[in-house]
C-alpha cells in the first residue's frame, strides 16, 4: 500500500495479518524497515534488511512512550496503530486517542452496559484496561476471553470485537450474530450481542 503526498509516493507498506515493513526514501536512499510486535500489537523495535534493529520502542500501559531509540521516521507505534505527531494523538478510525490521559476527545455512541460498569464511561480507551485489550475502531474494545475448561471449544481463546460479526459459534450456537466480549457471565464466555430474540 503506498502512502501519497500529492502525487508522489512517500512511503510503501507491505502487509500480512498486519502490517510487515514499510519502504521509504531517508535521503536520498531507499530504506526498507521491518516491523517487531510485542503480544499487545505494540511496534516494539524496527529492524533493517540485515535484522539488525535500528529503532526500539518502550510505552507505558495507555501508550506513552517511556524510552525511544533511533531515528527512523515511522508512524505507527502502541497498539501498531498511526500516531499523528501534529496533533500528539492516536487515529483510531471512529476516534482520536489522547495517550496523555488515556481517553478519546469524542464519545462512543453504544450506551454502555449496565451490568458492567466500565462500558458506561463514554470516553474511556479500552474500559481502563489496555494491558488486556484494544480499541483499534475507536468504538469498542477488543479482548481475549479464555475458558481453561472449554479449550479448543467455541468458548476457548478466539478474539472478537464488539459489533463484527464472529465466524465462529457461540455457547448457544448461534452464528453469525454480533457479539461483545464479556469476562464473567455463566462460565466466563462470549454472550450474544444483541441477544437473540427467544424461539
Amino acid at each position: 500500500m503506498d502512502e501519497l503526498v500529492g502525487t508522489t509516493v512517500t512511503r510503501t507498506y507491505a502487509y500480512g495479518l498486519s502490517r510487515i515493513s514499510e519502504n521509504q526514501k531517508i535521503g536520498t536512499t531507499q530504506t526498507a524497515s521491518f516491523y517487531g510486535y510485542d503480544g499487545h500489537g505494540n511496534v516494539r523495535f524496527l529492524t533493517g534488511s540485515t535484522g539488525t534493529a535500528t529503532d526500539t520502542y518502550v510505552y507505558d500501559a495507555f501508550g506513552l512512550p517511556i524510552t525511544t531509540s533511533g531515528t527512523t521516521p515511522n508512524n505507527y507505534l502502541y497498539s501498531g496503530e498511526q500516531f499523528d505527531s501534529a496533533l500528539g494523538m492516536y487515529y483510531l478510525r471512529a476516534r482520536c486517542y489522547n495517550l496523555a490521559t488515556g481517553r478519546f476527545l469524542a464519545m462512543v455512541p453504544y450506551q454502555g452496559d449496565t451490568m458492567n460498569p466500565q462500558t458506561l464511561h463514554k470516553y474511556v480507551y479500552s474500559s481502563n484496561n489496555p494491558v488486556n485489550a484494544a480499541d483499534p475502531t475507536g468504538r469498542d474494545i477488543a479482548g481475549y476471553v479464555q475458558n481453561p475448561k472449554d479449550r479448543g471449544s467455541a468458548c476457548g481463546r478466539i478474539r472478537c470485537t464488539a459489533g463484527v460479526l464472529c465466524p465462529r459459534r457461540n455457547d448457544s450456537g448461534h452464528r453469525g450474530v454480533r457479539f461483545r466480549v464479556y469476562k464473567g457471565g455463566s462460565r466466563g464466555c462470549h454472550i450474544p450481542w444483541p441477544r437473540p430474540a427467544p424461539p
